[in-house]
């Protein structure tokens, strides 16, 4: 809806009408929703309180983003940076989710290759090896040993997998706290952080609301008090001296917004390098283990073939 909207209100479309035509274009799911936006504003309520109604679908930044554009008469501008700034936070969210997730589904995929196997294929060795009534080698004893397992305990299996899974997702919190995992989140939170500032500093909306917004209670009183927001920020021992620095010299020249989009850029990268070096070691690390597991099934598979073939 804030990108069509900006383009409408850019095409000197007034509010009400573009509103009229986004309802119109709407899925079913949102058309009353936007129907009811557009009579409240029909009725002179300006749009930021018309969509602070629906706090699910508008955050409490939007919202203040719309009256800051409201009260400048610059709605068409911020919502297009509103726009901008969704769209790198969702592409930003979308490498993240992708570096974290490619080798998690590698890993599965070899794991159902691997069950699939030893469910489907081993079980035909195997009786391929009892009417052939020779003694089977270690290795091929031990592989139709976890495939018998696998068979005849399965729900066991999948309930203690089940139980694994539980497990770390009600203790997902703490795994924020090893070192890897906590420096990627830090790196995370900084990113988020100043991008937000920057845009909300950009639409105008005074630095102490700001912070409010976006709940950095400690640094809105430390301005409160006085400070600049570089001794704020620093005193959270999440920014770097590179970053504190960049703070500093935004608030020194009168670029503080600009300031902290470039620190969320660099941090966006430093989180991107972090990400792909992980990929790239749990890369092999995946592939070794694919080799070595389905390699062996093989080998323990075609072993006593091999022996046969040698006594014959």
């Amino acid at each position: 809806m804030i990108r069509d909207l900006a383009i409408l209100l850019n095409a000197n479309v007034p509010l009400v009408t573009a509103l009229t035509i986004l309802a119109e274009s709407a899925p079913t799911k949102s058309k009353p929703i936007l129907n009811n936006i557009k009579s409240n504003v029909e009725s002179g309520l300006p749009l930021s309180k018309s969509c602070s109604q629906y706090p699910k679908l508008y955050s409490p930044l939007t919202c203040k983003l719309l009256e800051a554009g409201e009260r400048a008469a610059a709605l068409p501008t911020i919502l297009n940076n509103l726009a901008d700034y969704h769209d790198k936070i969702t592409e930003f969210k979308s490498r993240v989710i992708k570096a974290i997730f490619y080798p998690i589904v590698v890993f599965v995929i070899a794991i159902l290759i691997s069950t699939a196997l030893l469910l489907f294929i081993v079980p035909q060795f195997e009786s391929l090896f009892v009417s052939m009534g020779a003694e089977l080698p270690f290795l091929t004893r031990l592989v139709i040993g976890i495939s018998n397992l696998i068979k005849n305990y399965w729900y066991l299996i999948i309930f203690v997998v089940l139980g694994f899974g539980g497990l770390v997702y009600f203790q997902a919190k703490k795994l924020l706290h090893l070192p890897l995992i906590s420096k990627i989140n830090n790196k995370i939170i900084i990113a988020r952080l100043a991008r937000t500032l920057a845009i909300l500093l950009d639409a105008g909306v005074p630095l102490v609301d700001a912070l409010y917004l976006m709940s950095e209670l400690a640094a809105r009183e430390q301005i409160l008090r006085g400070e600049m927001l570089s001794n704020a920020l620093q005193s959270t021992g999440r920014f770097s001296p590179l970053m504190i620095q960049m703070i500093k010299v935004g608030e020194a020249s009168g670029k503080l917004s600009h300031m902290l989009s470039r620190v969320a850029v660099i941090t966006e990268t430093e989180i991107d390098a972090v990400l792909s070096k992980v990929t790239q070691l749990l890369e092999p690390c995946i592939m070794i283990f694919m080799g070595v597991f389905i390699g062996g099934l093989v080998i323990a598979m075609y072993l006593p073939v091999f022996q046969l073939g040698r006594v014959v």
